[in-house]
């Protein structure tokens, strides 16, 4: 028998009032316009509205608002609150934000993926300064995530790391996680500048009428689902929306094939990302181009059209939308979120749900780990309702809660990314951390004990 006790450890203090001083009172008024393109929590208070993320050991978060980007970095000389220098084109906004962990020996290294509504992505290290700046698809990306573990510690190195990006319309496109590894990590090690090859896939997903976020899984289905394996390589995307609530899609044999893209560096993206993002901001705003811009520069962006993948199975509950979509680190179980206030954990190997909680408006979610109960040791969601200001960590799959903590409302339940290049080598435990208006950043812990 194990017995389980859930806790909160003080990390470290974030002074939010110096952090919100560095966006610029024109950030602050805007915000609320470009929401129609974020992805930011709802919610009450300045924090609630910034995209934010976080890093493993909480060493480095990165808050976005706007077109401004600004880094908090914690260390043995203290804590610096630093600003990005320009890291959008003008009039461009960002959308997401994401770590991206580079695994380098016994040690991450934290790079910001930041995601823009022109459809720009650009990657900077933990300096701020930027590595690359691509564009696969010119319409607002609207989810970053990392997926990086293996499917189980017994199954290492079987499954793909990949950056996954969501677009508008049910556009995906998946970075294969190898050339995005070996990219990085030449400029980290090297310092390289000028351009490399980045190898994606894309994908546009038919058959919802809103895709709002997306998972990808290497995972053969099982149980009724199982006459659908293909003897070809394969990647299932599960999507998150609308009529229906979850769709299940198959991309095998030439669907999985990847395209290449060049990926620019340092001062050669700032100068071609300058003039395809003008062009991708005055589409999709529909008025005229405020300069022009040169042939030869487009075509070095070539934005290249996904391959339709038709809808396979579904899980429909009109006329409720799912909001958002979350793996666990071995890829078998997801939690979403509702429009009906209700978070609910799917079974991603036989597409089932098999649990419900109820009165969670809003709902933050993220999955924690700890050492013990076997190989991948065990696994626990918690949900952070910010209009109760209340905290609860519930044990998977048995669903029993393991404690709850009174948080205070319009804070922020962070999920960290696992380290890229990982996947090889050992499982590692989800983490996550929270963040309260009075600035108190604390990591989730849950202790177990052999009883």
């Amino acid at each position: 028998m194990v017995d389980t006790r859930f806790r909160l450890v003080n990390v470290l203090r974030l002074d939010l009032p110096a952090i919100q001083s560095r966006f610029s009172s024109e950030s602050k008024s805007q915000f609320k316009v470009e929401r129609t393109f974020s992805t930011a929590s709802r919610g009450d208070g300045w924090l609630s509205e910034c995209h934010s993320c976080i890093a493993r050991d909480a060493d480095l978060i990165a808050f976005g608002r706007q077109d401004e980007l600004t880094l908090v970095r914690s260390g043995a000389d203290g804590i610096r609150i630093e600003t990005v220098n320009k890291p959008a084109n003008a009039g461009d906004v960002i959308t997401q934000l994401c770590i991206i962990p580079i695994l380098l020996g016994d040690q991450s290294y934290p790079c910001i993926a930041v995601g823009f509504r022109s459809g720009i992505l650009r990657i900077f290290n933990k300096e701020g300064n930027i590595i690359l700046s691509q564009m696969l698809h010119a319409e607002p990306i609207l989810r970053l995530k990392i997926k990086s573990n293996p499917s189980l510690p017994g199954e290492i190195g079987r499954q793909s790391e990949e950056l996954i990006i969501l677009y508008p319309n049910g556009v995906v496109a998946s970075v294969d996680g190898l050339s995005l590894y070996t990219l990085i990590y030449n400029y980290v090690r090297g310092g390289n500048y000028g351009s490399s090859t980045m190898d994606y896939r894309k994908w546009e997903l038919k058959g919802q009428d809103r895709v709002n976020d997306v998972i990808t899984s290497s995972i053969p289905c099982d149980g009724p689902l199982s006459s659908l394996r293909s003897p070809s390589p394969t990647q299932r995307i599960i999507a998150a929306g609308s009529h229906p609530i979850v769709g299940f899609y198959i991309s095998s044999g030439e669907e999985t094939r990847f395209s290449t893209a060049v990926a620019l560096a340092s001062s050669v993206a700032s100068k071609l990302t300058s003039a395809v993002v003008s062009m991708a901001i005055n589409w999709w705003s529909s008025s005229a181009p405020k300069e022009e811009v040169k042939q030869e520069e487009r075509e070095d962006f070539v934005i290249e059209k996904g391959i339709s993948l038709p809808l396979k199975w579904s899980i429909s509950d009109p006329p409720r939308e799912v909001t958002s979509l979350s793996t666990d680190p071995t890829g078998r179980l997801a939690v979403l979120t509702d429009t009906f206030n209700r978070v609910i954990l799917l079974d991603c190997v036989h597409s089932i749900l098999l649990r419900m909680w109820k009165g969670y408006r809003e709902a933050q979610t993220a999955f924690i780990g700890c050492d013990i109960g076997g190989p991948s040791g065990m696994l626990f969601l918690a949900i952070y309702a910010p209009r109760r200001g209340l905290l609860e960590v519930w044990r998977l799959r048995s669903g029993e809660r393991v404690g709850a903590v009174e948080v205070g409302k319009g804070g922020k339940l962070l999920q960290t990314s696992t380290p890229v290049g990982s996947s090889t080598e050992k499982f590692v435990q989800p983490r996550a951390y929270f963040v309260g208006v009075d600035g108190r950043l604390q990591r989730l812990d849950v202790v177990a004990s052999n009883v």
